[in-house]
């Protein structure tokens, strides 16, 4: 009985230190970004990250969205391959790291999802000097609620107390700034009007102006100007699940595969399908390619839904898992049997034929779903395919 209260009493002093330590690697870093929200945490990260090395700030960058990876001063990336599945233990890890690397700027993405554990990710780990949330959508209900006002407040547990804090949600941003209140939280929302549709151009990828307007508000936070922040996000990496338009030919026919898979959830997807809204006017067929993952199957149900009230399209094409239950789902919702295709687990080159025969001359596919089960595969599959015949990445 004594050598196992011994070995507790010598647990608990080992983790007493070590909590010590990390506070102290913690402190060491001058800037402290704490990335939380819904939609668009990656993408906020990154370009975060390269305004702050564009002002000539020690920046290290870390996300944990398609493909988790650690970006470096010099914008080259590291990507974190993991034993096990992730774990917001990673980031005391992470800081270890970038202490050692004598980082100036740490931009770290929130890993969790339980409320409990985003609170305990910045308060315990993170102790950002500026909070940042992107938006608040309605996903991750199990965890976080089945309300959206909840969801809120808990992506507002990663908020830190006593500093500033940015965000670029609108709709619920009266509740946000009450739990901000509570944390004597200096919370501000960007006006996405303050950034130009010229700025946006410069972007070889479609990024959404909410992101741009967070990370040049943090960047001038940091004392960035706002021309030099632009010039490092413009040549910065974009996320491997950034939306991107693949043009490409195949059958004599033009596709232009559009990466949405990312999105996730149906409100972001339908904000992406308005943004469309010049390629589909030019598009003489739109496809609809949703991947469905099993253990995300509610989404997809949802995202049907969505298609079925909002989108108007020429083909559903559907693949992954439980494929056959969702195109019942799709036909009771209205969608003509005729328009659904059940593509089940086939390969991404399969999945490409499929789409070249939704359509002619020129063929608009919206990917949706997931980047998971399956879904970088399909968009490397495109990426590939456009190599060959030389065609452009829009």
């Amino acid at each position: 009985m004594g050598l196992i209260a011994l070995l507790a009493v010598g647990l608990v002093g080992y983790g007493i230190l070590e909590y010590i330590r990390h506070q102290r690697r913690v402190n060491k870093i001058r800037i402290r970004v704490h990335v939380n929200g819904a939609r668009g945490k990656s993408s906020v990260t990154r370009l975060i990250a390269a305004g702050l090395r564009a002002g000539g700030i020690r920046a290290y960058g870390k996300t944990t969205g398609t493909s988790p990876r650690v970006i470096d001063p010099q914008g080259l990336e590291i990507p974190i391959h993991r034993l096990r599945g992730a774990s917001i233990g990673e980031q005391v890890k992470m800081f270890r790291y970038f202490a050692r690397k004598n980082a100036e700027a740490v931009v770290i993405e929130c890993m969790a999802i339980q409320p409990n554990y985003q609170w305990l990710s910045e308060h315990q780990m993170v102790h950002a000097t500026l909070g940042v949330i992107t938006n608040v959508r309605r996903d991750h209900t199990r965890e976080m609620g089945p309300g959206i006002k909840q969801i809120a407040r808990s992506l507002c547990n990663s908020l830190p107390a006593n500093k500033k804090a940015f965000t670029s949600e609108q709709q619920l941003f009266p509740v946000m700034q009450q739990v901000a209140r509570e944390r004597n939280t200096d919370l501000t929302g960007v006006d996405l009007r303050n950034v130009t549709e010229a700025e946006m151009k410069e972007f070889n990828y479609v990024e959404h102006r909410d992101n741009v307007a967070l990370a040049l508000a943090v960047c001038a936070e940091c004392g960035v100007d706002r021309e030099v922040a632009l010039s490092g996000m413009y040549s910065a990496h974009p996320d491997p699940g950034a939306l991107k338009l693949v043009q490409t030919k195949s059958a004599g026919n033009t596709l232009v595969f559009v990466n949405g898979f990312a999105a996730n959830d149906p409100d972001s997807t339908l904000q992406i399908w308005r943004q469309l809204g010049e390629q589909r006017s030019k598009a003489q067929s739109v496809t609809i390619l949703l991947n469905s993952r099993v253990d995300r199957f509610p989404r997809t149900i949802q995202l049907v839904d969505m298609a079925a009230q909002y989108l108007d399209f020429d083909a559903m094409l559907l693949v992954g898992g439980r494929t056959s239950r969702a195109r019942k789902h799709a036909i009771r919702k209205g969608i003509p049997a005729e328009k659904v295709i059940d593509l089940k687990e086939e390969p991404p080159e399969a999945v490409f034929r499929a789409c070249v025969a939704t359509g002619t001359n020129q063929i608009l596919i919206f990917g949706i779903g997931n980047m998971g089960g399956g879904g970088a595969e399909i968009v490397e599959y495109f990426k590939y395919h456009q190599e060959l015949t030389g065609e452009m990445i829009i």
